[in-house]
């Protein structure tokens, strides 16, 4: 299974910046 970028992104501590990114995920 392939993990999107964004998904490690959202791990983070920036949480809310990723915010965005999350919803690609």
């Amino acid at each position: 299974m392939i993990i999107p970028a964004t998904f490690i992104i959202h791990a983070a501590p920036r949480k809310n910046d990723c915010s965005i990114l999350d919803i690609n995920v």
